[in-house]
């Protein structure tokens, strides 16, 4: 059962990963790179301001982060890490935050 369910994950993994290819390469044929869809879906038209609290429960530990976003800065600099668990944020935490 468990060698079903490995080969089940693989195919499934592999398949994902021929997909992606497969539009990467239609989307090229029409001059579409992948930083200009990267820039242009991600909060190209956003016209407000918010802020944000998130919560993460593992079975480890609890993780509360404090964050806002804002329209005025450049695409990759909009969302701003302010706070987790009430402290500073380290640098792993602003990088896995980006």
């Amino acid at each position: 059962m468990k060698k079903i369910l490995f080969l089940m994950a693989l195919a499934i993994s592999v398949s994902a990963f021929a997909q992606k290819e497969e539009v990467m390469k239609k989307l090229q044929e029409y001059n579409f790179s992948n930083d200009f869809l990267t820039s242009s879906l991600k909060d190209a038209d956003a016209e407000h301001f918010f802020n944000v609290k998130t919560t993460t429960i593992n079975s480890s530990e609890t993780k509360v982060e404090e964050g806002k976003f804002d329209p005025s800065k450049e695409i990759g600099e909009r969302w701003i890490l302010l706070s987790v668990d009430g402290g500073t944020p380290s640098k792993k935490d602003l990088k896995n935050y980006d």
